[in-house]
């Protein structure tokens, strides 16, 4: 199994990190619209990574991934749109075991 090279500036982002990251990237392209194929070649060239190390670390890292991006969200107050939670549901083969759907009442009941 190939081992994830540090490259210069990574300041010992352990392989953990660089394949979450790796397939938090890819997953951020695939929301935007781009096939996984070329998601894989865009992170791949961004991230210093082979081809190989990219899908490894969407399979391993994808649920984590989007743990990822759904906390993001939930820190900027920002989320899922309903656009992107079919988007999502497709590129999960509509697996999801989580995702909040967009709130569309905006009281709070109190």
């Amino acid at each position: 199994m190939a081992s994830f090279i540090a490259g210069p500036g990574d300041h010992g982002e352990s392989d953990d990190e660089r394949m979450t990251a790796a397939a938090t990237a890819v997953l951020q392209r695939r929301l935007g619209g781009e096939s996984h194929r070329a998601a894989v070649l865009t992170v791949s060239a961004s991230h210093a990574l082979s081809r190989t190390e990219v899908r490894r670390s969407w399979t391993r890292k994808k649920r984590e991934a989007l743990s990822e991006l759904t906390i993001g969200r939930v820190v900027d107050a920002c989320p899922w749109t309903d656009a992107e939670v079919k988007r999502l549901s497709q590129i999960f083969s509509g697996r999801l075991a989580f995702i909040p759907a967009p709130d569309r009442d905006d009281s709070d009941g109190g």
